[in-house]
């Protein structure tokens, strides 16, 4: 099973749709017992359409800023705090 770690490190760098079907299969049986870590994956996903949304007004300070937030998330552990 893949740790809370490993799977927001993939989820911040956005590297879970490269994964083999082995490796998937093991995000979504570690996504439905934990969470946190589905409680992360929202949040990044919601900090992605924000921005995203925001790109059409003004592209390139939209990806500068969509690049820094998701750095940042790569760069913070993970939280447990967050209401399920």
């Amino acid at each position: 099973m893949m740790t809370c770690q490993q799977l927001t490190t993939a989820i911040a760098s956005d590297k879970l749709s490269t994964l083999g079907w082995r490796q998937r299969l093991t995000v979504k049986l570690h996504l439905l017992v934990c969470k946190h870590c589905r409680c992360y994956q929202r949040q990044i996903a919601a900090i992605g359409e924000s921005v995203r949304s925001r790109s059409c007004e003004a592209p390139t300070p939209c990806r500068d800023l969509e690049a820094s937030l998701l750095q940042k998330c790569r760069d913070c552990p993970p939280q447990t705090d967050c209401a399920d």
